[in-house]
């Protein structure tokens, strides 16, 4: 193949990297703004004091879905 000649295969497997890792910025995104609302959404309900507790998986997972972020 010369320099010169089209590789389809290598311009495919660029286009699907570069989708790839745009889709996962975009994932980082918008898991820092949701939450972000989580921490308001708690805080204006008094619930500051358990925002240390976001770190364990299942409390963040109920107050997700307590708060509907």
């Amino acid at each position: 193949m010369s320099i010169f000649e089209f590789d389809e295969e290598k311009f495919k497997k660029a286009e699907r990297e570069a989708g790839r890792e745009a889709g996962i910025e975009e994932g980082i995104v918008l898991g820092m703004n949701n939450l972000r609302l989580l921490i308001q959404k708690m805080a204006e309900a008094g619930e500051a004091d358990l925002l240390v507790r976001l770190a364990d998986k299942t409390f963040l997972e109920q107050m997700c879905q307590k708060y509907q972020v």
